[in-house]
């Protein structure tokens, strides 16, 4: 079983988990030479910074946006409308952005401003954008299956407490009717009787309507309840004993 921690907030760490696995490995292919040589650590830093940042931003603007205004009126062209050109926006200043940083530190390199490089930033964003975007349908089902479990919890509560308002004057009824018996015969019992049914009743009045209750409670009561009933058996069997007597 997992902890409550987790439970609660189970979207909150993938998305984390997602991020730092996606920034792990995009720190690692920019810090990268292939000639062995120490990398511009300062160009590194910005180039990372910046790129995660414009990919946070698309991604979430689309997450806590887009999707849910697509939720709502269903339609994918409305959809593509609404999301294509401000992801294009974006993706073009990003691209620029970069392209501005390498020309602080490379001076004429034309991979920048290659197509490839370009379609490279584009299929990144793409993806990115596709799987966050994924994760909020994970999102809204976990939120769905939450409430189906909330709702079977609440019914089989008022089941309970439907069948305890069915069975609690019914066995009220019969203890009264032992304690009327033992009283009149002056049983030594009549006192455990009497204790042990109105802890009975504080029980099903106050403790039992709490959202938890202890389970020594639950024993307590249950033994309680076994104990009377077998009260009510002996105090039966003694009464017909009587009756076949006189």
């Amino acid at each position: 079983m997992q902890p409550p921690f987790i439970q609660r907030h189970k979207i909150l760490l993938i998305h984390i988990s997602f991020w730092l696995v996606y920034a792990s490995f995009f720190f690692y292919q920019i810090s990268f030479t292939r000639d062995g040589r120490e990398p511009d650590w300062n160009r590194v830093f910005k180039d990372f910074f910046f790129h995660i940042g414009a990919m946070l931003l698309v991604c979430y603007l689309n997450y806590f946006f887009f999707l849910p205004r697509f939720q709502k009126h269903k339609s994918f062209l409305r959809y593509g409308l609404e999301f294509l050109p401000t992801f294009s926006v974006l993706i073009y200043l990003t691209i620029l952005g970069k392209q501005i940083i390498s020309e602080v530190y490379f001076q004429h390199n034309h991979w920048f401003h290659s197509p490839r490089f370009i379609v490279q930033v584009i299929w990144s964003a793409l993806f990115l954008v596709a799987f966050v975007g994924l994760l909020k349908f994970v999102e809204n089902w976990f939120d769905i299956e939450a409430k189906k479990k909330e709702l079977e919890n609440e019914r089989l509560i008022s089941e309970l407490r439907f069948l305890k308002a069915q069975i609690n004057p019914h066995f009220l009824f019969n203890t009264l009717n032992n304690l009327y018996y033992l009283a009149y015969t002056q049983s030594p019992n009549t006192t455990e009787v009497i204790s042990k049914l109105s802890q009975m009743m504080r029980y099903m009045i106050y403790d039992s309507n709490h959202p938890k209750v202890p389970l020594s409670k639950e024993i307590e009561y249950i033994q309680s309840y076994i104990s009377l009933e077998n009260c009510a058996s002996t105090t039966m069997f003694l009464s017909a004993s009587k009756q076949k007597e006189m």
